[in-house]
């Protein structure tokens, strides 16, 4: 009788207490089951488009086998054209992190759009997804502040919505219809007027990138261009294409198995290159679906020069580019 009062003492003390946890912030979430983002800091959490953020923390791995990732953002709304990843360290590529060890990264991402954003660091693993975070379950991202000019990619125009003057990119065809109904106006005068006028003249020389092979004019410079058979295959056979003396490598084998998209159906696309001087680069494109709102044509160069590689996405195929040298 004793001990059966006893248990019932211990009930009626300890139930009233659990949700207590909840509100002072105990996260109640799924835990990690590869690792987390530990000690995560951020250089500035409001910044200027085109400003650069600092992310700093540590890779903690959980299991007992080594692992494969490469570093990328989460952020609320989604980071396409909102964000660019500038570098990360230790690796701009894969990042090898053996088990149950402690890896000190840094990231630094650049603004490109204005709006209030919950953003963090995300370790991709490649067959798995976004396998290591800092949140852990818990809605805690931190919230970065970015104010503003919208900064758009090469070949997009810059507008304001004239519902509500909030700033987006899109292509200059676009841009005309949207100012010609009322429904947008130019921001950023000079600059973006010129992309508008200039359109004609670039959809005529970006015209035989219909064609499998040629050159084509994109800016100011003359690319070589082939089409890839960009299949399904390539997820798990990696083909090689030697173009111009530049080696590209699709879907590089680390990334086998695809990757996940930014929710609106998009998909992926990897390559590695390297060029005649042993160097190498990772160039990689995200399609957005015509769900996407933020959906743009994507093009990607690399940092190389001489010659200059890229990848474009044009009428429904990825096609590698390398610069023309000028006589």
């Amino acid at each position: 009788m004793k001990t059966l009062f006893s248990l019932c003492l211990v009930v009626l003390i300890v139930t009233p207490l659990l949700p207590l946890a909840s509100a002072h912030g105990v996260c109640t979430g799924i835990p990690p089951r590869f690792g987390r983002l530990d000690d995560v800091h951020f250089s500035s959490q409001s910044v200027q488009t085109g400003d650069t953020i600092i992310i700093t923390g540590n890779i903690t791995t959980m299991v007992q086998q080594d692992l494969q990732g490469y570093l990328s953002i989460h952020s609320s709304p989604s980071p396409h054209a909102r964000w660019i990843v500038m570098s990360t360290e230790p690796s701009e590529k894969m990042i090898n992190v053996t088990q149950f060890s402690r890896v000190p990264f840094s990231m630094t991402i650049k603004a490109l759009q204005p709006g209030t954003y919950k953003l963090s660091p995300v370790l991709y693993l490649p067959e798995i997804g976004p396998a290591f975070g800092m949140l852990n379950g818990c809605n805690t991202e931190p919230v970065v502040t970015v104010t503003g000019e919208s900064i758009c990619n090469t070949g997009f125009a810059s507008l304001l919505k004239a519902e509500d003057d909030s700033s987006f990119c899109v292509k200059p065809t676009t841009a005309q219809k949207l100012i010609e109904r009322g429904w947008a106006k130019i921001t950023v005068t000079k600059a973006t007027f010129d992309v508008i006028q200039s359109n004609t003249t670039q959809t005529n020389a970006m015209a035989n990138l219909g064609n499998d092979t040629g050159i084509t004019t994109i800016g100011n410079q003359a690319y070589y261009f082939e089409t890839p058979n960009y299949s399904h295959d390539v997820y798990f056979n990696s083909p090689q294409i030697s173009f111009h003396d530049v080696i590209f490598t699709l879907f590089p084998s680390g990334f086998r198995g695809g990757l996940p998209t930014n929710g609106c159906g998009g998909q992926y696309y990897w390559t590695d290159v390297k060029f005649s001087d042993g160097t190498s680069e990772l160039l990689h494109i995200f399609v957005g679906s015509p769900q996407c709102s933020d959906s743009q044509p994507p093009t990607y160069f690399s940092t190389h020069t001489n010659p200059q590689a890229g990848l474009i996405f044009y009428d429904g195929k990825m096609k590698l580019l390398i610069s023309v040298e000028e006589k």
